[in-house]
């Protein structure tokens, strides 16, 4: 393996190691037992309770949401709320795997995650959350929601943006850690080179 290989697996394995860390959190808080069953190129994990079998994911989430909105637009409510129920499952994790981004990180890096997209991300979700409710709320009514819907699928865009962003800068910032203790090793192993020959 190449150094840039080493460089980029040590990456992968930074990031893999916070998303274990949150899937344990959030087991503990919840009483669940979720596990990684699969990873895919973008942020975007399937996990799946060992005990009941369900299975939760962003891009879950993101087939509901083009679901929804599909439904929202033919005007029927029980598919639109059944859909947004699973809809929340899948998010409810995401919303915390964002929210407990960090955490487990020194100060000088949980600083750093304050300057990301992340808080933008959450914020973003409440807006998505909030524009579910109006679609709901003129489906209810027996009214057409389409700038309702229009409003939902512009503010999900621009949570899937925030949150892509928020992946694209931790990945840049894992890479500058890994480039930085590589250059430390390299360092540490000309001291102790340097040593040797003199004493």
């Amino acid at each position: 393996m190449d150094d840039r290989q080493q460089l980029e697996q040590a990456v992968i394995n930074t990031f893999m190691s916070s998303i274990n860390f949150l899937i344990r959190s959030y087991n503990a808080q919840r009483g669940t037992n979720f596990k990684i069953i699969e990873h895919r190129d973008k942020p975007d994990f399937f996990i799946q309770d060992e005990k009941t079998g369900e299975k939760l994911s962003l891009a879950s989430a993101k087939d509901e949401m083009n679901q929804m909105l599909d439904a929202a637009a033919q005007e029927k409510l029980r598919v639109f709320s059944e859909l947004n129920d699973k809809f929340k499952k899948d998010m409810d994790v995401v919303q915390y795997q964002i929210e407990q981004l960090g955490k487990n990180l020194q100060e000088k890096e949980r600083k750093w995650i304050a300057e990301t997209t992340r808080e933008k991300a959450l914020a973003k979700y409440m807006k998505v959350v909030a524009a579910i409710m109006q679609v709901k709320d003129t489906l209810s009514q027996g009214k057409s929601p389409s700038s309702e819907t229009s409003n939902l699928k512009s503010e999900w865009g621009e949570f899937c943006d925030a949150f892509d962003k928020l992946q694209v800068d931790y990945e840049k910032r894992g890479k500058q850690l890994a480039e930085a203790q590589k250059e430390v090793e390299e360092r540490v192993k000309l001291f102790k080179e340097d040593y040797k020959r003199c004493f």
